[in-house]
Protein backbone atom coordinates (compact mmCIF):
# COMPACT_ATOMS: atom_id res chain seq x y z
CA UNK A 1 0.00 0.00 0.00
CA UNK A 2 1.32 3.41 -1.19
CA UNK A 3 -0.40 5.28 1.97
CA UNK A 4 -3.00 8.10 1.47
CA UNK A 5 -0.19 10.25 -0.76
CA UNK A 6 0.93 7.98 -2.77
CA UNK A 7 2.46 9.87 -6.30
CA UNK A 8 2.28 13.10 -4.07
CA UNK A 9 5.36 11.67 -2.00
CA UNK A 10 7.40 10.38 -5.05
CA UNK A 11 7.42 14.05 -6.03
CA UNK A 12 7.86 15.65 -3.09
CA UNK A 13 11.22 13.47 -2.45
CA UNK A 14 12.26 14.08 -6.06
CA UNK A 15 12.34 17.90 -5.99
CA UNK A 16 13.70 17.46 -2.64
CA UNK A 17 16.20 15.91 -3.50
CA UNK A 18 16.82 18.44 -5.97
CA UNK A 19 16.91 21.06 -3.40
CA UNK A 20 19.46 19.39 -0.96
CA UNK A 21 22.01 19.15 -4.17
CA UNK A 22 21.92 22.72 -4.86
CA UNK A 23 21.75 23.99 -1.24
CA UNK A 24 24.87 22.05 -0.92
CA UNK A 25 26.67 23.39 -3.83
CA UNK A 26 26.39 26.78 -2.08
CA UNK A 27 26.78 26.06 1.48
CA UNK A 28 30.14 25.24 0.18
CA UNK A 29 30.55 28.82 -1.00
CA UNK A 30 30.66 29.58 2.76
CA UNK A 31 29.29 33.31 1.84
CA UNK A 32 27.25 34.69 4.34
CA UNK A 33 27.11 37.86 2.24
CA UNK A 34 26.13 36.26 -0.74
CA UNK A 35 23.40 37.80 -3.52
CA UNK A 36 21.67 34.30 -3.64
CA UNK A 37 21.34 34.17 0.39
CA UNK A 38 17.90 34.99 0.00
CA UNK A 39 17.21 32.73 -3.00
CA UNK A 40 18.77 29.84 -0.44
CA UNK A 41 16.07 31.20 2.70
CA UNK A 42 13.36 30.98 0.17
CA UNK A 43 14.30 27.48 -1.00
CA UNK A 44 14.45 26.06 2.79
CA UNK A 45 11.54 27.93 3.93
CA UNK A 46 9.20 26.40 1.09
CA UNK A 47 10.59 22.91 1.78
CA UNK A 48 9.91 23.26 5.54
CA UNK A 49 6.24 24.50 4.85
CA UNK A 50 5.66 21.87 2.31
CA UNK A 51 6.50 19.04 4.24
CA UNK A 52 5.87 20.00 7.33
CA UNK A 53 1.98 20.72 6.04
CA UNK A 54 2.33 16.99 4.24
CA UNK A 55 3.13 15.51 7.86
CA UNK A 56 0.52 17.39 9.59
CA UNK A 57 -2.17 16.27 6.71
CA UNK A 58 -0.73 12.34 7.23
CA UNK A 59 -1.21 12.80 11.28
CA UNK A 60 -4.84 13.86 11.22
CA UNK A 61 -5.52 11.21 8.96
CA UNK A 62 -4.11 8.59 11.44
CA UNK A 63 -6.84 6.49 13.16
CA UNK A 64 -5.01 4.88 15.60
CA UNK A 65 -4.11 7.74 17.73
CA UNK A 66 -6.25 9.81 19.76
CA UNK A 67 -6.82 13.86 19.24
CA UNK A 68 -4.98 14.83 21.81
CA UNK A 69 -1.84 13.04 20.64
CA UNK A 70 -2.52 14.58 17.28
CA UNK A 71 -2.49 17.77 19.03
CA UNK A 72 0.67 17.36 20.67
CA UNK A 73 2.30 16.78 17.31
CA UNK A 74 0.44 19.76 15.74
CA UNK A 75 2.24 21.84 17.93
CA UNK A 76 5.27 20.96 16.79
CA UNK A 77 5.02 21.03 13.45
CA UNK A 78 2.17 24.07 13.47
CA UNK A 79 5.08 26.68 13.47
CA UNK A 80 6.90 25.94 10.56
CA UNK A 81 3.81 25.46 8.35
CA UNK A 82 2.89 29.30 9.71
CA UNK A 83 6.30 31.20 9.54
CA UNK A 84 6.18 29.01 5.82
CA UNK A 85 3.05 30.99 4.58
CA UNK A 86 3.82 34.52 6.75
CA UNK A 87 4.69 36.96 3.84
CA UNK A 88 5.62 40.28 5.39
CA UNK A 89 4.21 43.60 3.65
CA UNK A 90 7.85 44.53 2.03
CA UNK A 91 7.50 49.02 2.62
CA UNK A 92 7.81 50.91 -0.41
CA UNK A 93 11.16 52.41 -0.16
CA UNK A 94 11.03 53.97 -3.41
CA UNK A 95 12.39 58.26 -3.97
Amino acid sequence: MRGPFGHYSEVTQSYLVLIDIYSSQMAHLRVIDHPLVPVNLLIFGVQACVTSLTCLVDVWSWEDRSTDEKVQITYLYGPYVALGMYTPSIPNLSC
